[in-house]
């Protein structure tokens, strides 16, 4: 049996190599001739929806669920942003996505639209479909029945296997054909999943300042956290305390940093993802959509062609500031069931996603990964923060012998194989190194000190 590759996301980069996607991309007719001209041309949305339709070639079967999507969409003219949330039919969380909606201001809500696109594959059959697609829709109009909250459903039950790249293509197409039909100005397209715990309070805010502030942004990569913590800590378990999804993120989020601030001997790049970013429907189309056939890292994809679309042949950088950017203020904070379930089985955080092609989130069972944490004495415990803060040693050695075996898996999918870069992501974590060692090129020891600021916020995880 061949041996299945991890998901890696090769945040570093190489500039030749992305070079060369963009040449790709413009041989292929991926790129609006709009920026064929002049890589760093306005983009007026009405020029680039029609120059999009008519150079991107989807099949017949893909036009007829596109009508059909966009048939059940209907746009007040002043819409701003559009949120999308492509969700499997049996995620019983969608409800709950949009209660943290409800809880941004009226203002920020107004020009605001949500498209929530129900969907299943082959896996089901038509009973059950109908059966699951019932109770989402009776579960969503409760909360979007409430004043203030403007939500479209949509479903389409395919008869073949669901591919994210393809659900979120059509969804977005779809999106286009009726922003077009709408009149609307050029909104900006907001990604989500159906799994998040928590957005912040300023979510919509943020972004759209962030927009309206620099009217050549295409788009943004956000923060997401995925060890239901908050930036500074804040716990969003439902008063669990789990302290090795708080390392795990903490971790890779400053990993992340390091290098879309281009230190520790790496180059400025920034990656984006499915659950968090933004994207203008102008430059959504001027990319050339999404790419249909795949089935992971489809917005890793997206922000990618971002930066790709308007590189020149002789760039030294992955993307230009004034088009593309990182915002960390309008964060969401994920559900951990893929992190715990990660963790639980020997890795982290950030290795969640090797096994995502076999797992369907709504089919996990967090409650009883929350449990089964609790119960595992391996792990990092409530309890052993409280020890620590009686100087017991026993405590305190696990927590960091525990620590260092977090930072070495995390930095080694991460792909971490310099001193340098190693040491720009301690300073950001304000972790104390003593020691460490590679073998070739991989992470394999690290030792910090006990007067390291990151133990003190872990052990301040404790009620």
């Amino acid at each position: 049996m061949k041996e299945k590759m991890p998901h890696t996301i090769d945040i570093v980069g190489n500039i030749e190599n992305e070079r060369e996607y963009a040449a790709a991309l413009r041989r292929e007719n991926y790129i609006s001739p709009t920026l064929l001209e002049n890589p760093s041309a306005a983009l007026d949305f009405q020029t680039e929806v029609k120059l999009y339709f008519s150079r991107i070639n989807r099949g017949e079967n893909e036009k007829a669920i596109i009508s059909l999507l966009s048939e059940k969409i209907n746009f007040s003219p002043d819409i701003v942003t559009i949120t999308t949330i492509p969700t499997y039919v049996k995620e019983t969380n969608i409800a709950n996505v949009l209660k943290q909606y409800l809880q941004l201001s009226p203002e920020d809500l107004r020009r605001h639209h949500i498209v929530v696109f129900l969907n299943a594959g082959r896996n089901m059959d038509k009973a059950e479909y109908s059966a699951e697609l019932e109770k989402r829709r009776r579960e969503i109009e409760a909360v979007s029945g409430r004043e203030g909250l403007h939500v479209t459903v949509v479903d389409y039950h395919f008869p073949d296997d669901v591919i994210l790249g393809r659900v979120r293509g059509l969804l977005a197409d779809a999106i286009i054909s009726k922003s077009y039909e709408a009149g609307l100005t050029d909104p900006v397209l907001v990604s989500n999943d159906a799994d998040s715990l928590y957005i912040s309070n300023d979510y919509l805010r943020q972004i759209r300042s962030s927009f309206s502030g620099n009217p050549g942004l295409d788009a943004s990569g956000c923060l997401i956290l995925y060890g239901g913590y908050g930036p500074n800590g804040e716990n969003h378990l439902g008063g669990r305390t789990i302290p090795e999804l708080f390392i795990g993120d903490l971790v890779s989020q400053f990993s992340d940093e390091v290098v879309r601030r281009g230190e520790g001997d790496t180059s400025a790049n920034i990656y984006t993802s499915g659950p968090n970013m933004a994207v203008r429907l102008s430059a959504l189309c001027a990319m050339g959509g999404y790419d249909l056939n795949l089935n992971f890292k489809e917005e890793v994809e997206i922000g990618r062609r971002a930066k790709a679309m308007r590189m020149r042949p002789g760039d030294q950088q992955f993307f230009h500031p004034e088009h593309f950017t990182f915002l960390d203020k309008p964060y969401i904070v994920t559900s951990v069931r893929r992190a715990i379930r990660a963790v639980l089985n020997g890795g982290v955080v950030v290795s969640q996603w090797d096994d995502f092609d076999d797992v369907i989130g709504a089919d996990i069972d967090t409650e009883g990964l929350l449990q089964r944490y609790q119960e595992n004495k391996l792990l990092i415990q409530e309890g052993d923060l409280r020890l620590v803060r009686t100087s017991n040693a026993q405590a305190i050695k696990k927590i960091i012998s525990r620590t260092e075996e977090i930072i070495i898996q995390s930095l080694r999918v991460d792909q971490v194989s310099t001193p340098q870069r190693l040491m720009a992501i301690a300073r950001r974590l304000e972790v104390e190194i003593d020691s460490f060692s590679f073998t070739d090129g991989h992470l394999t020891s690290v030792k910090i000190g006990p007067r390291s600021k990151l133990l003190n916020r872990v052990i301040n995880l404790a009620k």
